[in-house]
């Protein structure tokens, strides 16, 4: 693993912890394209494991720190992004139409339900399965990542904590 300074690992994770709040802000939580992060995937990812492993951090800096792990593969590449934004979209607005839950209208629950549909016909079906299977592939590996980060310093999994 490199050894970087703390110096570049802190700004690595801050500027990365800034982005994760735009994000947030923008009111889109769940997919953005991977250029909008402030380092490549692959500087961010090590300079939080090496945090995580070589220094002591108290648990929510740890648990905020390994979600921004596992979270960085909701940062997609360009083809990806354009192929399943109409889908995130499409659901963000089916959760307007619902909000208020079993109290809504059943033409409301129908006009949600038409919007993802049409959504999931406009991505191309069987291309939109793939990248999904692929994310939730990239989400697993990120996960037993963290656990053999954890087990390395003789922390509890995941579920443990």
């Amino acid at each position: 693993m490199n050894q970087w300074s703390i110096d570049f690992l802190e700004k690595v994770i801050n500027d990365y912890g800034k982005a994760l709040v735009e994000r947030s802000l923008s009111g889109c939580t769940n997919i953005r394209l991977e250029t909008e992060l402030p380092f490549p995937k692959d500087v961010i990812r090590l300079a939080i494991a090496q945090i995580l492993l070589t220094q002591d951090i108290d648990e929510e800096s740890r648990k905020n720190l390994e979600f921004g792990y596992i979270e960085l593969e909701s940062f997609l590449p360009a083809k990806e992004y354009e192929i399943l934004k109409p889908f995130y979209t499409a659901t963000s607005d089916a959760e307007k139409i619902t909000k208020g839950g079993e109290n809504k209208a059943k033409e409301d629950w129908r006009k949600a339900d038409k919007i993802i549909e049409n959504a999931v016909k406009a991505t191309g079906g069987k291309l939109f399965s793939e990248i999904l299977e692929r994310m939730r592939t990239r989400f697993d590996q990120r996960t037993r990542e963290i656990e053999a980060l954890r087990s390395i310093r003789g922390l509890p999994s995941i579920e443990e904590s």
